[in-house]
């Protein structure tokens, strides 16, 4: 039922904009931006579902599937390795003692490397314990496995910024021409502006109005308006930390927005950085 009126909605959206699909009862992806049926949609969390999502969305199938396989995973590797260097897990790693390699697990907390003997070979194991007895361990090197690629990261949290601005405000904000840079940026890796760096924060000392899993606040520098989209990110110790990206409002000088962040991110010239007023209160299809 949900996977149904969300498609009337988009349709709705499309009609009011006077934007006609090529086959009837069609609908644009708001991702890959190709016309698409009913059956080729599908429900996606608009934030990924194992950093606490719940809000949902209609994407098509392939963008749903192949975004949660080379980008969502980045955002939620990044939100465990953040938890496990605050104490709350453990990073994955590998250790080389005298060529003898030993999967382990580091605990942030206590500053140790445990072996995890079902991952290690038996004569890795033993080797490396012979080597210990005997004093022929001066050092070892040890591998962390963060499984998070940066710019990924990035791309999946300016992605699941751009779908929280598409629930709250639908084909009316997606359709200009700023905002589909950003979304040409998600879909094609090899594109290189705007530079995601300059787009995505990290949100300190946030008090939420609220229990929501997004906001979106309305924000401005220099005269230049943008939306500045704050997720709640939970994983399973109960963690929370709050992840910020800087993306277009349509209108008037839009097209300023990704060079004038760009500007202040590498030269902090004073520009000023001042939120407008409360959150947009999101609210679900």
């Amino acid at each position: 039922m949900a996977n149904t009126q969300m498609f009337q909605k988009y349709r709705t959206q499309l009609s009011a904009l006077n934007i006609k699909t090529v086959a009837p009862e069609c609908v644009i992806c708001p991702l890959c931006w190709q016309e698409k049926n009913f059956g080729d949609m599908s429900l996606e969390h608009v934030v990924p579902q194992a950093i606490g999502g719940k809000a949902k969305i209609l994407t098509c199938r392939r963008c749903n599937n192949e975004h949660g396989r080379t980008l969502d995973v980045h955002l939620v590797h990044f939100q465990r390795v953040t938890e496990a260097i605050e104490g709350n897990g453990i990073l994955k790693a590998t250790l080389d003692i005298n060529g003898h390699k030993l999967a382990a697990n580091f605990d942030w907390n206590d500053r140790n490397f445990h072996v995890i003997s079902k991952a290690t070979s038996p004569d890795a194991s033993n080797a490396s314990q012979q080597d210990f007895r005997s004093g022929y361990v001066s050092s070892f090197k040890a591998s962390l496995h963060l499984n998070y690629d940066q710019n990924r990261f990035r791309t999946a949290l300016i992605r699941a910024s751009y779908l929280v601005l598409f629930q709250t405000f639908g084909y009316e904000y997606a359709i200009d021409e700023t905002v589909q840079i950003i979304r040409r940026r998600i879909n094609d890796p090899s594109l290189e502006y705007p530079n995601l760096a300059t787009l995505t924060l990290g949100i300190k000392d946030f008090i939420p109005p609220g229990d929501h899993q997004q906001y979106v606040v309305p924000a401005q520098m220099n005269g230049v308006r943008f939306f500045v989209v704050i997720i709640r990110a939970r994983l399973r110790h109960g963690s929370t930390r709050f992840l910020g990206a800087c993306l277009p409002c349509p209108g008037e000088r839009s097209d300023e927005v990704f060079e004038l962040l760009k500007k202040h991110a590498m030269h902090l010239d004073g520009a000023s950085f001042t939120f407008e007023g409360s959150p947009i209160q999101q609210t679900q299809f």
